[in-house]
């Protein structure tokens, strides 16, 4: 195989001890990771490539980000996947998956040796037919299947619908589920939904941002106000979620005491002074497990901000531990409120964020006076980058950190 770029390869590789003990176990490596610009350094990329994919078998890890696999380099990767008990993780990321897809998919997730639990296919054009293997996987007993990224496909009520059958079966075990830019019908969110909802156990993770998500908020409020939905993790940023939208998802939060949310990200939408004043009913609610919260770009000025903080404060049994406030116009009066949240012996806060927030050197200073006056303070990030003065603000943290009191 002749290169313009000899000493250069296509493939990355990491290797980890070999032994544990006496015992001597199979080589495994970390990392299987196609880099195609450099591939296409070589006379014959095609060649070079068929010669690599066998090896991707004894990987925990095979990446092959936008990767043009012709029929014959797709049938050398599944022969590959079909044989491997290494692999943990797949991602084939903007890659072409339309007529080779069926068989791709079906030889990583129907190994009956696999224990593929990652699987990412983020903009893969996937078809019907690729759904339909999804679903089928989703619903064998034997899948080990956790964590599915499907962001960036063209779902439509077809596709969404197989997937679905695949979501609500009884065997399926899916805790990461992420959709970003996949924007359904009405039909097809009730139909996911719904799938999630008549299989709740499982899932702790989903991610529904970058979808203009208007039509599904009631049937994502269904699935959250079920008493078996497992969540941790819903993220909504760009979603396009104005007051009438916040209030119905926040109404659904409160009426589940026994969900376990641990972090809500909307930033990016506008909840408005109503979804404010719903979100700041949320955090004082003793049975809110809320830890972190992110609501950068929510157009929040100083009184919803105000509005936020004596709800912590009312709440001293608050989890919350991290809040993004960045890129909203908060001034004077919204750093008078976190000034005075910070004072809070109560307050748990470890990480705030309130980059572009407008704050001046004189606001500065009192959140400066509001840290060193409470010794018992949790908070272990401060970001104010991109505020007026930052030179009287970086003073301001410097002396701040070397008060041995602090």
């Amino acid at each position: 195989m002749s290169s313009s770029s000899a000493h250069t390869t296509p493939v990355q590789t990491s290797i980890p001890a070999q032994t544990e003990g006496n015992v001597h176990k199979k080589e495994e490596l970390d990392v299987f990771y196609i880099n195609m610009n450099v591939l296409r350094t070589y006379e014959q990329p095609e060649k070079c490539l068929l010669e690599l994919l066998p090896r991707a078998e004894t990987f925990r890890k095979v990446v092959l980000c936008e990767c043009s696999l012709s029929e014959e380099s797709c049938a050398a990767l599944a022969s590959a996947l079909r044989n491997s008990s290494a692999v943990r993780e797949l991602d084939l990321s903007k890659t072409e998956l339309q007529d080779s897809g069926e068989e791709l998919l079906s030889a990583a997730l129907e190994n009956p040796h696999g224990k593929l639990e990652k699987l990412r296919l983020f903009e893969c054009n996937l078809t019907w037919k690729s759904c339909e293997v999804l679903a089928l996987v989703l619903s064998s007993t034997s899948t080990k299947l956790r964590e599915l990224d499907l962001s960036k496909n063209k779902l439509q009520d077809l596709e969404v619908n197989m997937l679905s059958i695949g979501l609500q079966n009884p065997h399926c075990q899916l805790e990461i589920l992420r959709l970003e830019y996949c924007d359904f019908t009405k039909e097809g969110w009730a139909a996911l939904f719904e799938a999630l909802k008549s299989n709740p156990s499982h899932m702790k993770e989903l991610n529904l941002s970058n979808i203009f998500l208007f039509s599904g908020m009631d049937s994502l409020s269904a699935l959250l106000k079920d008493p078996y939905c497992k969540l941790e993790k819903l993220q909504l940023e760009y979603c396009n979620i104005k007051d009438e939208g916040c209030a119905t998802l926040i109404e659904a939060l409160k009426s589940n005491p026994s969900l376990q949310l641990r972090e809500l990200n909307l930033s990016w939408n506008d909840p408005g002074q109503s979804g404010l004043k719903k979100l700041s009913d949320l955090l004082e609610d003793p049975h809110c497990k809320l830890e972190k919260l992110e609501l950068e770009s929510c157009g929040i000025k100083g009184g919803g901000c105000a509005a936020l903080v004596e709800a912590l404060k009312s709440n001293p049994s608050s989890h919350l531990r991290e809040l993004n406030l960045s890129n909203n116009n908060l001034g004077d009066s919204g750093a008078k409120a976190l000034s005075d949240l910070l004072k809070d012996p109560h307050c748990k806060l470890e990480k705030l964020q309130l980059s572009h927030c407008k704050i001046s050197g004189e606001d500065c200073a009192a959140l400066d006076s509001a840290l060193k006056s409470n010794p018992s303070s949790h908070l272990r990030e401060l970001d104010l980058s991109c505020n007026h003065r930052a030179d009287i603000i970086l003073k301001q943290i410097c002396d701040l950190v070397k008060d041995p009191q602090w």
